[in-house]
């Protein structure tokens, strides 16, 4: 029985250890959503740059842009890097009417799983 004992304390003990080990910080991408005008034209494309970065290594990202009469997007994904600048051009159907708000979001997510988005919003002009 004594020998037991004597090997339960130290594997007790080594597995406590590894619960209080420090583990991998956890950080969320920063992202940055530049257009180059707030205004566009029906039929012409809404332009910008998404710049994101993360220490632990963005793996992938989508620009949408959404009205009340359409849907498009672009996405690309990174090989783990710790940084991106994505120039993006996003058709606008030239059938929208003047007036019309356009929602444009970006989503990046790293490698963590943490998905972090930033939006602004483009209007169309006659």
């Amino acid at each position: 029985m004594r020998t037991r004992s004597a090997w339960v304390g130290p594997a007790l003990l080594t597995s406590l250890g590894a619960c209080f080990a420090e583990r991998e910080r956890l950080d969320t991408p920063v992202v940055e959503l530049m257009l180059s005008a707030r205004e566009v034209a029906a039929g012409d494309s809404i332009r910008g740059t998404l710049r994101a970065r993360d220490a632990s290594g963005i793996v992938d990202w989508v620009i949408t842009a959404r009205s009340a009469f359409d849907t498009v997007r672009t996405f690309g994904d990174a090989p783990e890097v710790g940084e991106i600048a994505a120039d993006f051009g996003l058709p606008v159907n030239d059938t929208i009417p003047p007036g019309t708000r356009v929602v444009v979001e970006a989503i990046v997510e790293d490698d963590q799983h943490f998905a972090i988005s930033a939006a602004d919003t483009v209007t169309i002009i006659p």
